[in-house]
Protein backbone atom coordinates (compact mmCIF):
# COMPACT_ATOMS: atom_id res chain seq x y z
CA UNK A 1 0.00 0.00 0.00
CA UNK A 2 1.07 3.48 -1.00
CA UNK A 3 2.53 5.22 1.97
CA UNK A 4 0.83 8.92 2.11
CA UNK A 5 2.37 11.71 2.45
CA UNK A 6 1.34 14.11 6.03
CA UNK A 7 2.49 17.74 6.15
CA UNK A 8 3.06 19.20 9.04
CA UNK A 9 3.09 22.78 9.93
CA UNK A 10 6.30 24.04 11.07
CA UNK A 11 7.33 26.61 13.74
CA UNK A 12 9.40 29.68 13.61
CA UNK A 13 11.61 30.19 17.34
CA UNK A 14 14.51 33.02 17.34
CA UNK A 15 18.04 31.04 18.42
CA UNK A 16 19.48 32.09 21.18
CA UNK A 17 23.31 32.07 22.59
CA UNK A 18 24.59 30.53 19.20
CA UNK A 19 27.20 32.38 18.19
CA UNK A 20 26.62 34.70 14.86
CA UNK A 21 23.15 32.74 14.25
CA UNK A 22 21.74 34.82 17.33
CA UNK A 23 18.81 35.99 16.26
CA UNK A 24 18.30 33.93 13.28
CA UNK A 25 14.30 32.27 13.08
CA UNK A 26 15.02 28.41 12.89
CA UNK A 27 11.85 26.11 11.58
CA UNK A 28 11.43 23.27 13.60
CA UNK A 29 8.99 20.84 14.24
CA UNK A 30 9.21 18.12 17.29
CA UNK A 31 9.93 15.02 16.58
CA UNK A 32 7.18 13.09 18.52
CA UNK A 33 4.84 14.13 15.69
CA UNK A 34 7.14 12.46 13.20
CA UNK A 35 7.51 9.49 15.09
CA UNK A 36 3.82 9.11 15.64
CA UNK A 37 3.16 10.02 11.67
CA UNK A 38 5.83 7.28 10.67
CA UNK A 39 4.51 4.74 12.92
CA UNK A 40 0.74 5.26 11.49
CA UNK A 41 1.81 4.56 7.91
CA UNK A 42 2.33 8.07 6.53
CA UNK A 43 5.40 9.93 5.52
CA UNK A 44 5.86 13.22 7.41
CA UNK A 45 7.06 16.12 5.66
CA UNK A 46 7.88 19.45 7.62
CA UNK A 47 6.06 22.25 6.09
CA UNK A 48 8.11 25.73 6.83
CA UNK A 49 5.82 29.30 7.50
CA UNK A 50 5.87 30.84 4.52
CA UNK A 51 3.74 34.11 3.81
CA UNK A 52 3.70 33.49 -0.11
CA UNK A 53 0.65 32.23 -1.46
CA UNK A 54 1.86 29.93 -4.20
CA UNK A 55 4.36 28.19 -1.68
CA UNK A 56 1.35 27.63 0.85
CA UNK A 57 -0.42 26.30 -2.43
CA UNK A 58 2.09 24.17 -2.70
CA UNK A 59 2.63 22.56 0.21
CA UNK A 60 -0.99 21.71 0.16
CA UNK A 61 -0.76 20.17 -3.11
CA UNK A 62 2.52 18.40 -2.07
CA UNK A 63 0.30 16.53 0.82
CA UNK A 64 -2.12 13.69 1.29
CA UNK A 65 -3.14 15.35 4.53
CA UNK A 66 -1.93 18.05 6.84
CA UNK A 67 -1.65 18.36 10.25
CA UNK A 68 -1.59 21.61 12.38
CA UNK A 69 0.81 21.75 15.12
CA UNK A 70 1.00 22.81 18.25
CA UNK A 71 2.83 25.85 19.63
CA UNK A 72 2.72 29.39 20.89
CA UNK A 73 -0.31 31.14 21.94
CA UNK A 74 -2.90 32.23 19.11
CA UNK A 75 -2.61 36.22 18.01
CA UNK A 76 -6.20 37.37 19.19
CA UNK A 77 -6.29 40.01 16.85
CA UNK A 78 -7.16 37.13 14.11
CA UNK A 79 -10.34 36.72 16.17
CA UNK A 80 -11.44 40.33 16.81
CA UNK A 81 -9.85 40.69 20.18
CA UNK A 82 -7.21 43.04 21.89
CA UNK A 83 -4.76 41.08 24.08
CA UNK A 84 -5.67 40.37 27.91
CA UNK A 85 -2.88 40.09 31.03
CA UNK A 86 -3.03 36.36 30.43
CA UNK A 87 -1.82 36.40 27.00
CA UNK A 88 1.11 35.03 25.90
CA UNK A 89 4.16 35.46 23.40
CA UNK A 90 2.41 34.78 19.68
CA UNK A 91 4.27 35.24 16.59
CA UNK A 92 1.15 36.20 13.78
CA UNK A 93 3.42 35.40 11.10
CA UNK A 94 2.65 31.17 12.17
CA UNK A 95 -0.81 31.78 12.56
CA UNK A 96 -1.35 33.67 9.24
CA UNK A 97 0.12 30.70 7.94
CA UNK A 98 -1.61 27.84 9.56
CA UNK A 99 -4.70 29.68 8.51
CA UNK A 100 -4.00 29.81 5.03
CA UNK A 101 -3.32 26.35 4.62
CA UNK A 102 -6.16 25.68 6.33
CA UNK A 103 -8.10 27.34 3.91
CA UNK A 104 -6.20 25.51 1.20
CA UNK A 105 -6.84 22.19 2.76
CA UNK A 106 -10.15 22.72 3.11
CA UNK A 107 -10.42 23.96 -0.84
CA UNK A 108 -8.35 20.68 -1.97
CA UNK A 109 -10.74 18.55 0.38
CA UNK A 110 -7.14 17.31 2.42
CA UNK A 111 -7.84 15.79 5.51
CA UNK A 112 -6.67 17.98 8.18
CA UNK A 113 -5.69 17.17 12.19
CA UNK A 114 -5.47 20.15 14.09
CA UNK A 115 -3.26 19.64 17.39
CA UNK A 116 -3.35 21.64 20.68
CA UNK A 117 -3.07 25.29 19.17
CA UNK A 118 -4.18 23.75 15.98
CA UNK A 119 -7.58 22.95 17.10
CA UNK A 120 -7.68 26.70 18.05
CA UNK A 121 -6.81 27.38 14.23
CA UNK A 122 -9.10 25.39 13.18
CA UNK A 123 -12.28 27.24 15.33
CA UNK A 124 -10.96 30.38 14.27
CA UNK A 125 -10.78 29.93 10.84
CA UNK A 126 -14.20 28.54 10.51
CA UNK A 127 -15.55 32.07 12.67
CA UNK A 128 -14.79 30.93 16.43
CA UNK A 129 -13.06 32.66 19.52
CA UNK A 130 -10.60 31.73 22.27
CA UNK A 131 -10.11 32.22 25.66
CA UNK A 132 -6.92 33.79 26.04
CA UNK A 133 -6.07 32.73 29.60
CA UNK A 134 -8.44 29.84 30.96
CA UNK A 135 -7.00 30.42 34.71
CA UNK A 136 -8.76 34.37 34.68
CA UNK A 137 -11.30 33.54 32.16
CA UNK A 138 -13.37 30.63 33.31
CA UNK A 139 -13.85 29.70 37.25
CA UNK A 140 -13.07 26.19 39.00
CA UNK A 141 -11.13 24.86 36.09
CA UNK A 142 -9.17 21.65 36.48
CA UNK A 143 -4.97 21.91 35.47
CA UNK A 144 -4.62 22.10 32.17
CA UNK A 145 -0.86 22.88 31.72
CA UNK A 146 0.45 18.99 33.53
CA UNK A 147 3.52 19.17 35.66
CA UNK A 148 4.55 15.53 35.00
CA UNK A 149 6.08 13.82 31.87
CA UNK A 150 4.43 14.77 28.67
CA UNK A 151 3.39 10.98 27.98
CA UNK A 152 1.13 10.70 30.64
CA UNK A 153 -2.66 11.43 30.37
CA UNK A 154 -4.00 13.78 33.66
CA UNK A 155 -7.61 14.54 33.21
CA UNK A 156 -10.09 12.52 31.38
CA UNK A 157 -12.45 13.37 28.43
CA UNK A 158 -16.15 12.97 28.37
CA UNK A 159 -16.26 11.60 24.22
CA UNK A 160 -19.46 12.20 22.46
CA UNK A 161 -21.32 9.21 20.92
CA UNK A 162 -21.76 8.79 17.46
CA UNK A 163 -18.67 10.77 17.29
CA UNK A 164 -15.72 10.26 15.19
CA UNK A 165 -13.67 10.08 18.05
CA UNK A 166 -15.76 7.84 19.82
CA UNK A 167 -14.72 5.20 17.27
CA UNK A 168 -11.18 5.93 18.14
CA UNK A 169 -10.83 6.09 21.96
CA UNK A 170 -13.23 4.88 24.91
CA UNK A 171 -15.12 7.77 26.77
CA UNK A 172 -12.75 8.77 30.00
CA UNK A 173 -10.37 8.57 27.98
CA UNK A 174 -7.28 10.02 30.55
CA UNK A 175 -4.68 12.96 27.84
CA UNK A 176 -2.63 14.90 28.66
CA UNK A 177 -2.66 18.70 28.76
CA UNK A 178 -0.27 21.81 27.79
CA UNK A 179 -2.51 24.66 27.12
CA UNK A 180 -3.80 27.67 28.79
CA UNK A 181 -6.00 28.83 25.71
CA UNK A 182 -8.92 26.89 25.10
CA UNK A 183 -11.75 27.28 22.06
CA UNK A 184 -14.34 29.59 23.44
CA UNK A 185 -17.27 30.41 21.02
CA UNK A 186 -17.41 27.38 18.58
CA UNK A 187 -19.23 28.41 14.83
CA UNK A 188 -22.29 26.59 13.84
CA UNK A 189 -20.19 24.62 11.03
CA UNK A 190 -18.32 22.51 13.88
CA UNK A 191 -19.40 19.65 16.38
CA UNK A 192 -17.94 19.97 20.09
CA UNK A 193 -16.95 16.44 20.71
CA UNK A 194 -15.07 16.07 23.64
CA UNK A 195 -14.56 18.02 26.69
CA UNK A 196 -13.13 18.07 30.07
CA UNK A 197 -14.70 18.39 33.06
CA UNK A 198 -14.77 21.57 33.80
CA UNK A 199 -16.66 22.18 30.29
CA UNK A 200 -13.54 23.08 28.39
CA UNK A 201 -13.50 21.81 24.56
CA UNK A 202 -11.23 19.06 24.22
CA UNK A 203 -12.25 18.06 20.70
CA UNK A 204 -13.98 19.40 17.37
CA UNK A 205 -15.24 17.63 13.89
CA UNK A 206 -15.80 18.79 10.57
CA UNK A 207 -17.21 15.93 8.91
CA UNK A 208 -19.46 18.36 5.70
CA UNK A 209 -18.97 17.58 2.24
CA UNK A 210 -16.77 14.75 2.20
CA UNK A 211 -14.56 16.85 3.98
CA UNK A 212 -12.77 15.14 7.09
CA UNK A 213 -11.40 17.88 9.85
CA UNK A 214 -10.83 16.64 13.39
CA UNK A 215 -8.97 18.81 16.37
CA UNK A 216 -7.74 17.70 19.54
CA UNK A 217 -6.75 19.83 22.04
CA UNK A 218 -4.33 17.76 23.94
CA UNK A 219 -1.02 16.36 22.28
CA UNK A 220 -1.48 12.67 21.09
CA UNK A 221 1.50 12.73 19.21
CA UNK A 222 3.30 12.90 22.61
CA UNK A 223 1.32 10.00 24.17
CA UNK A 224 1.73 8.29 20.52
CA UNK A 225 5.67 8.59 20.03
CA UNK A 226 6.08 7.09 23.29
CA UNK A 227 3.78 3.67 22.87
CA UNK A 228 -0.05 4.59 23.41
CA UNK A 229 -1.86 2.59 20.87
CA UNK A 230 -4.68 4.36 21.63
CA UNK A 231 -3.55 7.60 20.99
CA UNK A 232 -1.72 5.99 17.73
CA UNK A 233 -5.53 5.77 16.27
CA UNK A 234 -6.13 9.28 15.63
CA UNK A 235 -2.82 9.46 13.66
CA UNK A 236 -4.19 5.84 11.90
CA UNK A 237 -7.27 7.65 11.22
CA UNK A 238 -5.67 10.69 9.44
CA UNK A 239 -3.21 8.41 7.13
CA UNK A 240 -6.14 5.91 6.75
CA UNK A 241 -8.65 9.08 5.45
CA UNK A 242 -5.35 10.17 3.01
CA UNK A 243 -5.58 7.05 0.65
CA UNK A 244 -9.28 6.57 0.65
Amino acid sequence: MRRPVIGISGNLTPIENDGVFTGNLRQYIHTDYTSSVEKAGGIPLLLPVSADPDVIRAHAALCDAIILSGGADVDPVLYGEEGIQGQGYSMREIDTYDLRLLKEALRCKKPVLGICKGMQIINICFGGTLYQDIPSQRERCIKHTQNTERYNGTHRIRIRDGSLLAEILPDGTFVNSWHHQAVKAVPGQLTVTATASDGIVEALEYMEDGQFILGVQWHPEMMASCGNEEQLGIFRELVKRSIL
